[in-house]
């Protein structure tokens, strides 16, 4: 499979025009949007999502940050730097001024800064964050192929990418950093 860029800077219009699609992140294919209400609240009916469940937010680049999260600790710091880019996502602190629908009211954000070259160059292209859940209705397995996508997510979205494939076929790790500790969760 050849990454191909006109490809990924059309998707990136569609989604900067609050477009609902599939993606092939650096771990599973991934539901993705960008970062609003409404297109939140469209994924959640979609994949039937539990409201108080999280989404994890995929940054472009550090710089992201600030803006999502409350001030870094040292340590923090250092653990970002042992982590990212690659297919672990964080959890940290919200900032005070994120909007409750981003975190879903939680005090706390799930955030990735992934190592693909095909979403990074979305992320670029688009140059803001983005939502990403797995390919399945709430409960059920991740859809690891295209064959294997629900065919109601398949109907809901507007578009599915599938020209490339996801180089890793595994959810993400996920580790706590909030407190100034490692805790894994996954």
């Amino acid at each position: 499979m050849i990454f191909k860029p006109h490809e990924i800077r059309h998707i990136a219009k569609k989604l900067d025009h609050d477009a609902l699609g599939i993606f092939p992140f650096d771990t599973l294919f991934g539901l993705t949007c960008t970062l609003n209400e409404s297109n939140m609240n469209r994924l959640y009916t979609l994949k039937k999502r539990p409201q108080n469940f999280g989404c994890i937010v995929i940054i472009p680049n550090l710089s992201f940050l600030p803006r999502l999260t409350q001030p870094l600790s040292p340590f923090q710091s250092q653990k970002i730097q042992s982590f990212w880019p690659g297919p672990v996502t964080l959890i940290f602190k919200k900032h005070t001024k994120l909007p409750k629908f981003i975190t879903r009211g939680k005090n706390t954000i799930a955030i990735r800064l992934p190592h693909f070259l095909p979403l990074n160059y979305l992320l670029n292209t688009l140059n803001q964050p983005i939502f990403s859940t797995s390919v399945n209705r709430s409960g059920e397995p991740a859809a690891s192929t295209p064959e294997s996508f629900p065919s109601n997510i398949l109907e809901g979205v507007d578009f599915s990418y599938t020209s490339l494939s996801p180089p890793l076929n595994t959810a993400s790790r996920i580790i706590d950093i909030s407190q100034d500790n490692i805790t894994v969760l996954r």
